[in-house]
């Protein structure tokens, strides 16, 4: 395990997920608290995820921007973007009523340590998290044109 841990510190990739997960000892709670969210949660921690920016760098789509004109990375998404505005005014309060969470931040959000005197800290931050990414949509399974089948084309 030491070997590993050094081998994660000095590593030069997967720093996007280093910032949420430094610890290689930490036994991670997978599919949490659903499959699906706990992919979109990945998703956002690692940076790799259907947000345009990340498309954009890989090709998959023309315009890096989010609907709302602004470059959609995780922190826009999770932080600044008006169209989800609705949705971050109903996760503050349920994480500060739940968790004293006051203000959000990135690290709070998709971080991975639990609290040391709130049992289920980070379970309750994830479920919170889950339901705004829900309530979002932007994670939900869409079929892109290009995936349409052929009948749809010819039709």
């Amino acid at each position: 395990m030491a070997k590993w841990q050094n081998r994660w510190d000095n590593s030069s990739t997967g720093r996007t997920f280093y910032e949420f997960v430094p610890s290689v000892y930490s036994k991670r709670q997978l599919d949490s608290p659903d499959k699906t969210s706990y992919n979109a949660i990945l998703q956002l921690r690692t940076g790799y995820s259907i947000l345009n920016a990340h498309r954009h760098k890989i090709g998959i789509n023309v315009s890096p921007l989010c609907a709302c004109g602004v470059l959609e990375t995780t922190d826009h998404f999770l932080l600044d973007c008006p169209i989800h505005e609705s949705h971050r005014e109903a996760l503050l309060p349920s994480l500060q009523r739940l968790c004293g969470i006051s203000t959000l931040d990135k690290q709070t959000l998709l971080g991975t340590e639990d609290h040391p005197h709130i049992y289920g800290w980070r379970d309750m931050i994830q479920a919170e998290l889950a339901t705004y990414i829900q309530a979002t949509d932007r994670f939900a399974a869409k079929t892109p044109d290009c995936d349409r089948s052929r009948s749809d084309i010819h039709n």
